[in-house]
């Protein structure tokens, strides 16, 4: 079925190009207690994109809270200076979309250096313990039923086809569907 397939890379993950490699993973941070910081990665992905001041304002709170207070219920690894930085910006008011990118580029750097390397190997141990399953690359597209042509798995994978992936282009993209009245 497809259901434990593994992704070649932690882009593959973070990028949403594959669901049955992305519940896999989702399955392994579950069962080995570090998914805050795949959480964290996806909540300042998601930051990202706002475009409300209100809303940066708010959910950078939300998001401190959860992830980077002492005593968070998510706390995740990251350096005290990205920390405090952070903490201070919050304080102060000046918010913007890029306020967890350092951040977040840390989360990332350990997803990729220790968390993903862990999951390859647990993925392939459920691979001998049932049938085996394809390693799903970038590459994979969902076929759209009765269609002959690949179609994008998600936002960022067509955002990709479109020339991109930077926030701002993404931000764009957001802002153009909002202008649409229906």
């Amino acid at each position: 079925s497809g259901e434990g397939a593994i992704a070649e890379s932690i882009e593959v993950i973070l990028a949403g190009t594959h669901l049955a490699a992305s519940r896999s993973f989702n399955e392994f941070v579950r069962e080995h207690f570090c998914e805050e910081a795949l959480l964290f990665w996806l909540e300042a992905n998601a930051f990202a994109l706002l475009l409300d001041e209100r809303d940066l304002a708010s959910r950078s709170g939300f998001i401190y809270g959860s992830f980077l207070e002492a005593d968070a219920p998510y706390s995740i690894n990251i350096s005290e200076p990205v920390r405090s930085t952070i903490q201070r910006r919050i304080e102060r008011g000046h918010v913007d979309n890029d306020i967890f990118t350092s951040a977040q580029k840390e989360v990332e750097l350990e997803l990729e250096l220790d968390i993903f390397p862990r999951y390859i190997v647990w993925a392939r141990e459920q691979q001998r313990n049932c049938a085996p399953l394809p390693a799903m690359g970038r590459e994979k597209r969902e076929q759209a039923p009765g269609s002959q042509t690949a179609r994008p798995v998600s936002l960022a994978d067509g955002l990709a086809d479109a020339g991109g992936t930077d926030r701002e282009r993404a931000r764009e993209n957001v802002r153009q569907l909002l202008a649409i009245p229906e």
